[in-house]
């Protein structure tokens, strides 16, 4: 079957997640009924961001990788990065 949760599904739901909150962001300000799927969609892309870190620290730490796959896991701490980071701080603000 597979696994549950890995590198490929946290991305996707990380971008799908953000891509949700973009269009929420707006709209959220407007109608207070919307403010929990906001605050949700940020944590989703959140912890799918968070994931994406934590797939790629241990691949760096257990698995020795040729020069040419670094760029892609760079890559991959790039969008780790771009989902949490933005996520986290509009959280911050909006949870206290």
């Amino acid at each position: 079957m597979g696994e549950l949760w890995n590198l490929r599904r946290a991305t996707l739901v990380g971008s799908l997640a953000g891509l949700a909150a973009l269009l929420l962001w707006p709209a959220h300000a407007f109608a207070a009924s919307l403010r929990w799927p906001f605050v949700a969609a940020l944590a989703l892309t959140a912890l799918a961001g968070a994931s994406i870190l934590a797939f790629i620290l241990l691949d760096m730490a257990t698995v020795r990788r040729s020069r040419r796959v670094r760029p892609a896991r760079m890559f991959d701490v790039a969008l780790g990065l771009a989902l949490l980071a933005p996520a986290a701080v509009m959280l911050r603000e909006l949870l206290g």
